[in-house]
């Protein structure tokens, strides 16, 4: 979870070219995102204030279903307790990268507004690889042809 909440402060920092957001003056975007400057200051601090409160506000909740989930033992309960919990988690997750879309948006990265976009879509509605078993895929022997 830790690695994922860094890859996402730091996909926010890439998305914007932020390296240094104590800086006083705007900064040069990388050149993954084709814009000449970002903001600095409190664009950066709002940004940052609110990935904290959902992440803070994650924690939380989380904390609450873990709670609950070491009190139960009917096995129903804590599967429905795990589910809420990754519900939980994948929901941070995408509040998380809307208030980075929100922000590439005011900013018209149109690059990174795509990418954020595309995040959130596979979060939402992952496309799941098929994998088709009919007779005819394979042989007499079980191998694929």
């Amino acid at each position: 979870m830790t690695r994922v909440i860094a890859a996402i402060l730091f996909s926010a920092m890439v998305f914007t070219g932020v390296t240094d957001a104590r800086a006083d003056k705007p900064q040069t975007v990388s050149p993954e995102v084709p814009q000449t400057t970002v903001q600095t200051g409190d664009t950066i601090s709002t940004r940052m204030t609110e990935i904290r409160s959902v992440l803070d506000q994650e924690r939380h909740d989380v904390s609450e279903l873990v709670i609950l989930l070491r009190q139960t033992t009917d096995h129903a309960e804590r599967v429905d307790l795990q589910r809420r919990i990754t519900d939980v988690k994948k929901n941070a997750e995408v509040e998380m990268l809307r208030v980075q879309l929100r922000y590439a948006r005011t900013a018209n990265q149109v690059d990174a507004v795509a990418k954020l976009e595309a995040s959130i879509k596979q979060i939402l509605d992952p496309v799941v690889p098929t994998v088709s078993t009919s007779a005819t895929d394979q042989n007499e022997s079980g191998s694929r042809r």
